[in-house]
């Protein structure tokens, strides 16, 4: 009997032992729960700490059930880790419809989440009958340029009941399309964030419906709407080259000439250099400043170009417009400056004429009032030679005689 015996007893303490163990595991996630909320509840209404309210029943149902009372159901749909915030933000709301705010209850020491268990005499205070309005709005109304990712924000006069704002009281249309986004609430500020970035040149209305209350349930004063408009499009054409000066493989350029580029559009002037507008000789860089105005860049060469040489203009990538947009290949023209040009000596008799009209000795050369020294040589060489002529024929009439 005694062996039977110790068979039983050793089978049942494991079941007792595991069965105290679920016990107390239960009452200690229990107590853990009523001391994060109660503490605070507590410390923030300390009236309250030797009342009936010091009780799960504060935020359960009767008797500390696990079902959630309307205040306890109140304190748990406001976000955040804070619970004394969360407390506070659901002080002017009246959980249990009884007349009275949960403020009102609590200081009157009555279950906030209990509508039978209500402030003495039973009769609520007159409270808040004041609607709230729409005070500010960003973007502000017939606002325009504003930018594609920007949030739509409302700032009421007055805290406003969160459950009632949502994107059916808080919406956004571009012309009659619906805008898909979220909705918050951080203070008295609801924002509507779209889920994508809106369309440029376009005009939004954002609306606020009188389904927005406030604590004390009064709704929206009227619906209200505003309008706004997107900034245009963003310049994404990057500039050409329209047009050069010289033109391309021109020839008989002046030595003083200036290289002139016209583009498509302005160009930032900050871009237009000696090292993105290069003027050469052939293999050698041409020193010289470059200048724009609006669509135009001048390169003025620092000395005259030499004659009867070949230049090469290049834009490289490195010029840019208005918009940062850089020009999308480097562009090349060629042109050729005028040759060496023939000049005429004076006449020595200073009458100007020329070899045709008989009033001078023609000699070619460069243009200018001298030639080479060459050329001067051969000028005197042919008075020369009419003196020795002359010469000769007179020795020549002598003898005659």
């Amino acid at each position: 009997m005694a062996s039977k015996a110790g068979k039983g007893l050793s089978a049942i303490v494991p079941g007792v032992f595991l069965s105290i163990f679920i016990i107390l595991i239960f009452q200690s996630n229990a107590a853990f729960a009523k001391s994060a909320y109660l503490t605070s509840f507590m410390a923030k209404y300390p009236a309250a700490a030797s009342s009936k309210l010091n009780t799960c029943n504060l935020c359960h149902g009767s008797g500390g059930t696990s079902t959630f009372n309307p205040f306890g159901q109140a304190v748990r749909t406001v976000s955040g880790a804070d619970i004394t915030a969360r407390i506070t933000a659901v002080e002017a709301l009246d959980s249990d419809a009884d007349g009275f705010s949960n403020k009102t209850e609590i200081a009157a020491l009555t279950f906030p989440g209990d509508p039978a268990d209500k402030p003495a005499g039973g009769t609520p205070p007159p409270g808040d009958t004041t609607p709230p309005t729409v005070s500010s709005t960003s973007p502000a109304g017939n606002q325009a340029n504003v930018a594609t990712n920007a949030a739509v924000t409302a700032t009421f006069s007055e805290a406003v009941d969160p459950a009632t704002v949502t994107t059916t009281t808080f919406t956004l249309r571009g012309g009659t399309a619906a805008v898909a986004g979220t909705v918050s609430l951080g203070g008295n500020t609801a924002t509507f964030r779209p889920s994508g970035s809106l369309a440029f040149g376009t005009t939004y209305t954002a609306t606020i419906t009188t389904g927005v209350k406030d604590l004390a349930g009064n709704t929206l004063a009227a619906t209200s709407s505003w309008s706004f408009t997107t900034g245009a499009a963003p310049d994404m054409t990057p500039p050409g080259v329209s047009a050069t000066d010289p033109a391309d493989n021109q020839a008989g350029v002046e030595l003083s000439a200036t290289i002139t580029a016209t583009f498509s559009e302005a160009i930032n002037p900050a871009t237009m250099t000696p090292d993105t507008f290069v003027l050469r000789v052939g293999a050698n860089q041409v020193t010289g400043t470059v200048s724009a105005n609006g669509a135009t860049a001048t390169f003025t060469p620092a000395a005259p170009l030499f004659d009867n040489a070949a230049y090469t203009v290049t834009l490289t990538t490195g010029i840019k417009d208005l918009a940062g947009n850089a020009l999308p290949v480097e562009y090349s023209t060629n042109f050729n400056t005028v040759a060496a040009s023939e000049s005429v000596f004076p006449d020595p008799t200073g009458t100007g004429g020329d070899a045709a009209g008989g009033g001078g000795c023609a000699v070619a050369g460069r243009s200018g009032t001298g030639g080479s020294l060459h050329e001067m040589a051969g000028s005197f060489g042919l008075l020369i030679l009419a003196a020795l002529g002359m010469a000769a024929r007179r020795r020549m009439a002598r003898r005659e005689k």
